[in-house]
């Protein structure tokens, strides 16, 4: 069972990594900066909004290139830390054009970025601009890993591990674009969008690429199926926030993902569990740009009425479950770091923002 201590320990890993990443983050902001005064002046604005929202998270990715680093014995030295700043960085690259595709107004509780070129680009393509800064994120980072000769004959590897992070979640991104609303999509192949996304940006790639620094590709190949699995439990706890917290505690709108028509394992098993009439219901209101709070309750009775949200927890512990026995299956792995991945694990079963 988790536990509130070992959950505790993991946030105070977190806590620590955002304090130590502030310097690795700085520079990243620095190269933009100068980028931008250098080859793009006039659009200095554009580069500032978009740090404006970097850096805004956990630091989730940049504390697992440390554990992952740390389970093989590897150094906390500059080359890490750049790695770990890439992941942040390539995090706030998504984000930003996710933000313009799903069309929402906030991030993480402020404007975001194509809402604050609205304002002061209005008739400029601010959408535009948005999605090109958002490649451009996702391209520095490359840059950067180029430019640590300390990582030597691990270039390729640590690289090559990133870059199939990014290309899955591209991926799945576009499968979300063209499967089609809710109402034709089955629980099976919304894990696997996970699968895609959040199994290998969120997890897999930090963890696998830090890992990568110290050890083989050989070595970590048990990051994979690792990962998956708790990468899916990630996402389905993520999925049951909006249901469960606050504007204040989720970061955005809890109705956000609900007005979106967000493809979701919990709405698609709530509309085979429900009954014709609850499922006419829900999916008159999941996808509705216009609703209000008395309509985004009554989902949230509609889905727990019909079992959806104890059958997404169960099915998250499980998952997370199976991650464990991957991990505890491998020899000479760092203890601290395996306790770290278990405190994270914890956290995710009990996180309620």
């Amino acid at each position: 069972m988790p536990s509130q201590d070992q959950s505790a320990a993991f946030i105070e890993y977190l806590a620590s990594t955002q304090r130590l990443l502030a310097e690795p983050m700085r520079r990243v902001a620095d190269c933009v900066e100068e980028a931008f005064f250098a080859d793009a002046p006039a659009c200095e604005d554009v580069s500032a909004a978009f740090m404006s929202l970097h850096g805004m998270g956990k630091s989730l990715r940049a504390a697992l290139v440390r554990i992952g680093n740390g389970l093989y014995g590897g150094g906390e030295g500059p080359e890490m830390w750049t790695l770990a700043a890439c992941h942040e960085l390539a995090q706030t690259a998504l984000l930003v054009s996710d933000d313009v595709m799903d069309n929402s107004d906030l991030r993480r509780g402020r404007p975001a970025m194509h809402v604050q070129l609205a304002k002061t680009r209005a008739g400029q393509m601010p959408q535009h601009l948005t999605w090109l800064m958002g490649i451009y994120g996702l391209l520095l980072p490359y840059e950067a890993m180029a430019g640590q000769n300390a990582y030597g004959g691990r270039l390729g590897p640590v690289v090559g591990e990133f870059a199939a992070s990014m290309l899955k979640t591209v991926l799945g991104q576009m499968r979300d674009l063209v499967q089609g609303g809710i109402a034709s999509l089955c629980p099976a192949a919304v894990l696997d969008n996970y699968r895609l996304k959040t199994s290998h940006y969120t997890i897999i790639g930090p963890l696998r690429s830090g890992a990568l620094l110290a050890a083989s590709p050989e070595q970590t190949q048990w990051i994979l199926p690792f990962g998956e699995s708790f990468g899916i439990a990630f996402q389905i706890i993520d999925d049951l926030l909006p249901f469960i917290s606050t504007t204040g505690e989720a970061g955005k709108s809890a109705m956000s993902d609900a007005q979106e028509g967000k493809p979701t394992w919990v709405i698609c098993r709530a509309l085979e569990l429900a009954g014709p009439d609850e499922r006419a219901r829900i999916l008159a209101l999941y996808g509705n740009r216009d609703m209000d709070q008395a309509q985004f309750d009554e989902l949230c009775s509609l889905v727990k009425g019909c079992g959806a949200h104890t059958e997404a927890a169960a099915l998250a512990e499980d998952l997370l479950g199976q991650s464990l026995d991957i991990l505890h299956a491998q020899d000479g792995l760092n203890g601290e770091c395996v306790r770290l991945l278990e405190g994270m694990a914890a956290f995710i079963a009990l996180r309620r923002r």
